[in-house]
C-alpha cells in the first residue's frame, strides 16, 4: 500500500561448516515519510536436537556514514541518560540488572548495575544513524555494537558459554534503525529512541480516570 512496504526473507541460519540449523523469517518494513525502518527477526528451532548450544547469533548492518563519527549509547533506563564517546562502542546487557559500554580495544568505558535503554548511535557532521533494540534488557542477554563500516544487533551474544536453544522453540527480535540529521543532541537521541521503542498509547486527562 502507499503507507507502508513490507518485504521478507526466509532461510537457514549456518553454522561454520555450512550445515544448516535455524529457520528464520525477517520482516523489513518502511513507513512513509518515517526517518526509520523496523526489522523483525525471528528463528525456530525445529529440526535439531532436544536442545542446542548458540554460540552467536548476530544481525550484521554495513553502514557507511562518512567522516568523522561520534557515537552515544542508551545508559540507564530510568531516569534515561546518554553516554558519549569518540570511539567505536559497544554495548552489553548479559544479565538483568546489569550493563556496560566497551571502547575500540576491548576496555570497559561504563559499567552499571541497572538496565540500559538498549540504543547506540553514531553521527558525522551530516547524517546519523541510530540502532535501537525493542524491549532491549527484558529480552537480555543482549548486545549492540556500532563503527565506522556497520552496526551490528546480537540477537543472542557471545558469553563465553553456549546460549542453549530447545528444539521447539521460537524468537523473535524487533529492532529499529533511525535515520538522522547528525546534529541531534542526547535529549533528541533519547525522544527519538522512545519513538520507536515504546508503541503509541492513547492517554486521557486524570479528571477522566477520576469519573
Amino acid at each position: 500500500g502507499p503507507m507502508r512496504l513490507l518485504m521478507r526473507w526466509e532461510g537457514t541460519h549456518k553454522d561454520e561448516d555450512g550445515r544448516g540449523h535455524f529457520d528464520f523469517l525477517i520482516r523489513l518494513t518502511l513507513y512513509a515519510g518515517k526517518p526509520f525502518l523496523r526489522i523483525d527477526h525471528t528463528f525456530f528451532n525445529r529440526l535439531d536436537d532436544d536442545v542446542t548450544p548458540i554460540k552467536q547469533l548476530v544481525a550484521h548492518l554495513p553502514v557507511d556514514l562518512g567522516g568523522q563519527l561520534q557515537y552515544t549509547v542508551g545508559d540507564i533506563h530510568r531516569r534515561p541518560t546518554e553516554f558519549d564517546a569518540d570511539q567505536p562502542v559497544r554495548l552489553e546487557q548479559h544479565h538483568a540488572g546489569q550493563f556496560r559500554i566497551i571502547g575500540r580495544d576491548g576496555q570497559v568505558l561504563k559499567e552499571v548495575d541497572n538496565n540500559s535503554m538498549g540504543w547506540i548511535n553514531a553521527s558525522s557532521s551530516s547524517l546519523g544513524l541510530m540502532l535501537a533494540g525493542k524491549q532491549f534488557w527484558q529480552n537480555y542477554p543482549k548486545a549492540m555494537a556500532a563503527s565506522p563500516e556497520a552496526f551490528d544487533y546480537c540477537l543472542i551474544p557471545d558469553r563465553g558459554d553456549p546460549f542453549p536453544v530447545p528444539r521447539g522453540m521460537a524468537k523473535t527480535h524487533t529492532f529499529f534503525l533511525c535515520v538522522h540529521d547528525g546534529k541531534t543532541d542526547g535529549s533528541q537521541l533519547v525522544d527519538l529512541a522512545y519513538s520507536v521503542q515504546r508503541w503509541p498509547m492513547p492517554a486521557a486527562p486524570s479528571q477522566y480516570y477520576e469519573r
